[in-house]
């Protein structure tokens, strides 16, 4: 049965389970196989779930997937992400773009631009 995209929900403690989400925001959030387009919270629990865009001061994530993850600490077993940011990571997580790559990439592109430049001079 499929659940309904429900309206964003704010409030200090959320618990969702087996649910289609819009948007998510709360003090303590926990998250068990779900889909939610944009989360942000404090304390944040996920487990089986997908994410498109997530932010939170603390993650504990599981088995999930997740586009965007922003988090100061980050707790993670078998994740998946497009992109991760965090100063703070323990645990397994599958990146595509980490900090370090995206630094690097961006670092690429301008020297790449310089270079560029200096040979269209000569």
């Amino acid at each position: 049965m499929r659940q309904p995209v429900v309206d964003p929900v704010h409030d200090d403690e959320r618990s969702f389970r087996g649910r289609v989400l819009n948007s998510v925001s709360g003090n303590d959030v926990e998250i068990e196989q779900s889909a939610v387009r944009d989360l942000h919270g404090d304390d944040v629990e996920i487990e089986q779930s997908a994410l498109a865009v997530a932010r939170a001061h603390r993650f504990d994530i599981r088995g999930s997937t997740a586009g965007l993850l922003i988090g100061r600490h980050v707790h993670a077993r078998d994740v998946n992400t497009l992109l991760l940011l965090t100063p703070s990571l323990r645990g397994s997580v599958r990146t595509v773009i980490d900090l370090r790559t995206a630094f690097a990439f961006g670092l690429g592109i301008v020297l790449g631009r310089r270079l560029l430049r200096l040979l269209r001079l000569h």
